[in-house]
């Protein structure tokens, strides 16, 4: 698989940029599906590479807020297809964005398409979700394994690196039968206890696992809390018999750490 990251032409352009965004996710699919911008995509880096789990972040949202409604399932497995797509393929991106649409309308989930979509600023997940890193981690999990994945990236703020990583991973090892998948944990902003998942997906994904590595994927480990959290939680309740690696792209605490023992040393040495 050829892979061209979004990311790249991003952070060549704007440096340091934010994720902040306040809209819904029809103006997210209006903006993908207008046909100028279609045309040009990949000279915009920033929607091409931030609208794209911003779908995601909506539906998942929904699904959560909404658990008598299970359709909403499918609907996320359909979306999270459609936005790999477009990354990888950006030329399909008007004919894939419009089915989305017209598959959430014949759900009659109108009100999905209205809810409000918000994203914050975030300068740690921007942080987090460099080029650099999201290579470095494809390749030191091309190091600990070469095998199909299940992939599942911790949202919110891990989807958008989750994706790149997934797929830098599949371009370096030509993997074919790799699954992605998104699980919310927001333990400070949204206090999720757990993974927010359902029955169903967590049986979705026992099936999806069945010959591939497990990884779970955060864009920064900070206190460690999130991801520890999360790999108790996939390793207890979901996949009790496997292995479950994982892995983030950015480890902001220790790398503040480290600047200021380097610091300290070169007043030392002074």
């Amino acid at each position: 698989m050829t892979y061209q990251s979004p990311f790249d032409a991003l952070y060549n352009t704007t440096g340091k940029g934010s994720l902040e965004y306040n809209g819904t996710l029809d103006d997210v699919l209006s903006v993908l599906t207008e046909s100028a911008f279609s045309q040009s995509l990949t000279t915009q880096p920033d929607i091409w590479a931030l609208h794209p789990p911003r779908i995601l972040r909506a539906i998942i949202d929904y699904k959560i807020g909404r658990p008598e409604l299970p359709n909403v399932e499918q609907l996320l497995k359909d979306a999270i297809n459609i936005t790999l797509d477009i990354y990888v393929n950006p030329q399909n991106t008007t004919r894939v964005v419009e089915a989305l649409k017209d598959e959430i309308q014949q759900m009659q989930l109108q009100d999905l398409l209205t809810t409000p979509l918000t994203q914050p600023l975030d300068p740690t997940t921007w942080e987090a979700s460099t080029p650099k890193r999201s290579q470095k981690t494809a390749h030191r999990l091309k190091k600990t394994t070469s095998a199909d994945l299940l992939f599942i990236a911790l949202g919110q703020g891990g989807i958008a690196a989750g994706m790149d990583v997934y797929l830098r991973y599949c371009a370096l090892t030509g993997s074919t039968n790799s699954a992605f998948y998104v699980a919310r944990l927001s333990r400070l902003k949204l206090k999720d206890t757990r993974p927010k998942l359902t029955v169903t997906e967590i049986q979705y994904l026992q099936k999806e696992a069945q010959g591939k590595e497990i990884v779970i994927f955060d864009e920064d480990k900070s206190s460690g809390a999130t991801i520890y959290n999360a790999r108790y939680y996939f390793s207890t309740k979901v996949f009790p018999t496997q292995n479950v690696i994982t892995i983030t792209n950015f480890d902001k605490i220790r790398e503040l750490h480290k600047k200021w023992y380097e610091k300290l040393y070169e007043k030392i040495i002074k």
